[in-house]
């Protein structure tokens, strides 16, 4: 992936990230549901965000952000994620971590788990390292469904779960969002016009 992509705090860990429970992000820290938004003032508008992340990253820091792909498979599942996704919560998952780098800048790390054996799995394997945020915002194919779960990694960072569905399958995924405070500190958040997934 080339140059040190790895904001300072706490993510010397992203090494290990292979060797943590699958449900464990790779800061070290699990992230865990909250019971309202970061009320940070540096993460508030990014958690509480309703279009596209990646687009307003582009917006926001003047270009599109690049998409690093860090592990892809058989995960485990967190049982609120279970429940997210409709499954058992013994139910095993297929998960993609990625990193969003935007100036240079890792500033949003996200997981996306879907069912082991549903059909999202390989439309997962198959962007590679293009953003999922395009397919979801532009292919009329998706919806959201309710409200977003929040979270926090107990590092200072933020962020959010949201449950979508495929309709043509019936078939769920749960992407999580985590904003790394560092990156966006100074920055303003441009949103631009576009499909919207909560209501104001």
């Amino acid at each position: 992936m080339g140059g040190d992509w790895r904001p300072a705090n706490a993510m010397a860990t992203w090494r290990h990230m292979l060797s943590l429970p699958s449900h464990c992000w790779p800061t070290g820290t699990t992230v865990r549901p909250v019971s309202r938004a970061s009320r940070d003032p540096t993460l508030h508008d990014w958690v509480s965000l309703r279009s596209s992340v990646t687009a307003a990253l582009c917006h926001t820091f003047g270009a599109s952000p690049q998409v690093a792909v860090l592990h892809e498979g058989g995960c485990a599942l967190a049982d609120w994620e279970a429940a997210m996704l409709q499954l058992p919560a013994n139910a095993s998952g297929f998960g993609r971590h990625v990193a969003l780098r935007a100036a240079a800048r890792t500033c949003v790390l996200a997981r996306t788990a879907v069912a082991h054996d549903g059909p999202l799995r390989h439309i997962l394997a198959a962007l590679g390292s293009r953003p999922l945020g395009q397919r979801l915002f532009e292919d009329g194919d998706w919806q959201v469904m309710g409200l977003p779960v929040y979270l926090d990694d107990g590092l200072g960072n933020a962020g959010r779960a949201v449950c979508w569905q495929h309709v043509p399958t019936g078939a769920f995924l749960v992407v999580q969002e985590l904003f790394l405070r560092e990156a966006f500190a100074g920055r303003v958040l441009r949103e631009i016009p576009g499909k919207r997934i909560f209501s104001p």
